[in-house]
């Protein structure tokens, strides 16, 4: 990651990020424009967006036609990929990807939205000081695939035998020797 010094206005200057990812305001700054903090949900919405569906939600043929798509940051739900998210999980990431900062969601109003409201109560919570998902705990709506057995090893919290029910009243097929990526849905 790229870490910044924010200046004595409250906002940041310079332009990084990564294609796809990147807040539109970064792309449109010029050398002395500053901008918010909240450039970062506008790159968390990109990285829920690609966990949702399996990819970037900006495309291009080449890095500049990326960067131009990236910069008028049209979000666009394609069939078949978004026929089963939920509409609640379709707006937090639209408002995630809201090209304008003053109104994208803030990480306060992100944490209140609707779709994390609903898998946060209906998930089952430990009794522990941090008060953490428990162990194993199931998210209804989240399918996590992973590419082998080996990229469970050494997490206790796994229960294989729960991933294969789940797997299986999805419909998914286990992972091959080849792999399936980790794909969450």
């Amino acid at each position: 990651g790229m870490a910044a010094a924010v200046g004595r206005d409250g906002l940041l200057r310079g332009r990084c990020g990564t294609p796809g990812y990147v807040a539109p305001e970064i792309l449109k700054a010029g050398v002395q424009q500053g901008y918010g903090s909240n450039v970062d949900m506008f790159s968390a919405g990109a990285v829920v967006y690609s966990l949702l569906c399996g990819y970037e939600p900006f495309y291009g043929a080449n890095d500049q036609d990326l960067i131009i798509a990236n910069k008028d940051a049209v979000c666009e739900f394609h069939v078949p990929e978004w026929d089963d998210v939920s509409d609640d999980a379709k707006d937090f990431v639209r408002r995630m990807l809201d090209p304008n900062p003053n109104t994208r969601l803030s990480p306060a109003r992100a944490l209140k939205h609707p779709w994390l409201t609903r898998a946060m109560a209906a998930a089952q919570w430990s009794d522990t000081p941090t008060g953490g998902l428990a162990a194993g705990a199931y998210l209804p709506g989240v399918q996590v695939i992973y590419d082998s057995d080996d990229d469970m090893e050494g997490s206790p919290e796994v229960d294989r035998s729960r991933m294969k029910q789940r797997q299986e009243k999805a419909g998914s097929a286990p992972p091959t020797e080849e792999g399936t990526g980790c794909v969450v849905c």
